[in-house]
């Protein structure tokens, strides 16, 4: 995160940036956790889309990539 002070457009640079840091960090915590998840064999976790702000198509794009292969491995295994 950027940290220092200030003004004007290096100010709203700074903003954006950070809200960019914050919305990358999010999901590749999500990632993390989702790959975790399926290394432990919880299949059903699922990360809550609404909180990627600039980011809810893509994130709800991956999950549902995840629903249908997580889909295809349970008819597998049936």
């Amino acid at each position: 995160m950027v940290t220092d002070d200030y003004k004007g457009d290096f100010n709203e640079i700074k903003n954006n940036l950070n809200k960019l840091i914050e919305s990358i960090n999010l999901l590749v915590s999500d990632a993390n956790t989702l790959a975790q998840a399926g290394i432990d064999g919880k299949l059903d976790t699922r990360a809550d889309v609404s909180k990627h702000g600039v980011y809810p198509r893509a994130t709800s794009l991956r999950w549902l990539l995840m629903t249908t292969r997580v889909t295809s491995m349970r008819l597998r295994t049936t």
